[in-house]
Order: C-alpha cells, then sequence, then structure tokens
C-alpha cells in the first residue's frame, strides 16, 4: 500500500498543473484574443494612412489643375476664378467636394503669385480622432502661379 499511495501522492501533484501544461483545448481561442486587437488597429491604422494619403494626392492633382487654369486661363469644361475649387474637386470621383476646399493667394511682386489650396478631411473612423485629439485632417497644398494679373483669380 505504501507504494500506491506514493504513486497517488504523485499523481494528484502533478494532476492539477499537469493537466493544465498538457491540455491543448482553448490555445486558438487564447492566441485570438491576443492577437485581434492588435491586428485590428493595424488593419484600421492601414485604411486611415491610405484614406488621408489618397485625399492628399487628389488635393495635389486637382491644385496642378486649378493651376494650369490659372495660368492659361483655360479648362476642359471651361470656367472662372470663382470656380476654382469646383476644379480642385471636378475629378477626383467624389473624395473631393468642393465646399470644403479652401483657396487663397498670395501675389508676389514678380507677375507670380502663391496659391494654397487647403482641405479639411474627415477620419475614415472615430478612433483616429480620438488618439489625436483632433476631429479632422487638414490638407494643404501651395503652388507657384506665374499669373500675369494674380489678383483676378486671388479670392476675396
Amino acid at each position: 500500500m505504501a507504494g500506491r499511495s506514493g504513486v497517488g501522492a504523485r499523481a494528484v501533484r502533478q494532476g492539477v498543473w499537469g493537466r493544465l501544461l498538457r491540455a491543448r483545448r482553448g490555445v486558438a481561442a487564447l492566441e485570438a484574443a491576443l492577437i485581434l486587437p492588435v491586428m485590428i488597429i493595424f488593419l484600421v491604422g492601414f485604411m486611415e494612412t491610405g484614406w488621408q494619403m489618397l485625399t492628399a494626392i487628389m488635393l495635389q492633382n486637382g491644385a496642378e489643375d486649378a493651376a494650369r487654369f490659372v495660368e492659361t486661363g483655360r479648362t476642359p469644361k471651361g470656367g472662372t476664378c470663382a470656380a476654382l475649387p469646383d476644379l480642385v474637386a471636378e475629378d477626383t470621383g467624389g473624395i473631393l467636394r468642393a465646399a470644403l476646399v479652401r483657396v487663397s493667394a498670395e501675389p508676389q511682386p514678380d507677375s507670380t503669385a502663391f496659391y494654397t489650396f487647403s482641405y479639411t478631411q474627415a477620419y475614415f473612423t472615430p478612433w483616429m480622432s480620438m488618439l489625436l485629439g483632433q476631429p479632422a485632417m487638414r490638407h494643404s497644398v501651395r503652388v507657384l502661379i506665374h499669373d500675369n494679373a494674380p489678383k483676378a483669380c486671388a479670392p476675396a
């Protein structure tokens, strides 16, 4: 009986911890619970970065179109200086809204002008605004344009 009690005591001692160490049920759920929040944060971060980069690229392209109009006075569809925000937002596929495009001009003495096109884009998710403490990201493009009459297209 003495031998049996020794084996039994060792089995009881190893029983709880041994079973826990050998158990494999639920490991996948535990790994998912640890990794999934990090993966979601990375995914949302990549989406947000892509969204803001796309906005910046669209603003840059729109500013180039508007600068071309200011220099030449012509657009494919016609246009006026008052329509500079519309020119910026025209070919963006709805990503930029003309009502949110701001244009300012600084005429220079040598018949050039610095035009600044700015756009405030809301974040894709509310998480980024909570993290950064601001409701939206402001994008800005500054273009030097040769303009024979810079005050003609300069917004008031």
